[in-house]
């Protein structure tokens, strides 16, 4: 129990960490690392330490080919079973070989926390602010409009940490359209004056759609994130179709 073990789809090869290398109700930081390759290679970092040296194999045999990683938590019952809870999942892709480690890295989810004096949308901050993993309220609170070009913007809570590097800010939206004909939204963030717009997407009739944008850099300047830039931002949505 408490070990890791990398499998090979293609004929289920496996490399297993050894065992107890995961210890009950302890939040563990795991690293996986793989080059999909006839001549690849594949290992496992938890903590920092390395626990599976998959070594050199052809991870890229018939179809499907790759790998996956499994967490052996313990035998299985009708009435127990192990449970496991992941937060703060990053993924990274490079085609040049086996990646460096990224090392540990935290997600953190900022709301809504004041409106501005762009609001062209019916609504303000504390209907958009549910916290994370809370259930969808569906259409007891929300923001809406039905006006091509409106926007609002609203300030974001301040990071709770002072991190020396911010690879990215994602804005997430979920929306759904009430009427007929069709309507496009797009999210931005906006730094000083300068707004960085996420792809525009269309609003379903009648169905709650979850749109999500990833932006590497500032918009001011196409520079790196910083505490400080982070934490004065704005994100806006605006109909834009």
């Amino acid at each position: 129990a408490g070990a890791l073990v990398i499998v090979r789809v293609s004929d289920l090869t496996q490399a297993t960490s050894a065992p107890g290398i995961l210890l009950a109700d302890t939040w563990h930081h795991i690293e996986f690392r793989c080059h999909i390759n006839n001549s690849g290679i594949a290992d496992v970092y938890v903590d920092g330490v390395l626990a599976i040296d998959g070594g050199t194999a052809d991870y890229y045999v018939n179809v499907p080919g790759g790998m996956t990683i499994m967490l052996l938590g313990g035998s299985y019952s009708s009435t127990i079973s192990p449970g496991n809870i992941y937060d703060d999942l990053v993924i990274r892709t490079d085609d040049t070989g086996l990646p460096a480690l990224l090392g540990e890295h935290r997600i953190h989810s900022l709301l809504p926390s004041a409106d501005t004096a762009q609001a062209d949308w019916t609504g303000t901050y504390a209907d958009i602010d549910d916290p994370l993993g809370a259930v969808n309220d569906g259409d007891t609170s929300y923001i809406s409009t039905s006006t091509l070009n409106n926007k609002s913007e609203f300030a974001v809570a301040d990071l709770p940490v002072s991190p020396t590097t911010i690879h990215a800010v994602q804005t997430t939206v979920v929306a759904k359209k009430t009427d007929t004909g069709t309507k496009g939204v797009t999210a931005y963030v906006k730094s000083g004056a300068t707004r960085g717009d996420g792809a525009e997407f269309g609003a379903a009739n009648g169905a709650y759609r979850i749109k999500m944008d990833i932006h590497e850099l500032n918009p001011d300047g196409a520079v790196a994130w910083t505490e400080t830039t982070v934490n004065s931002m704005l994100v806006g949505v605006e109909i834009t179709t």
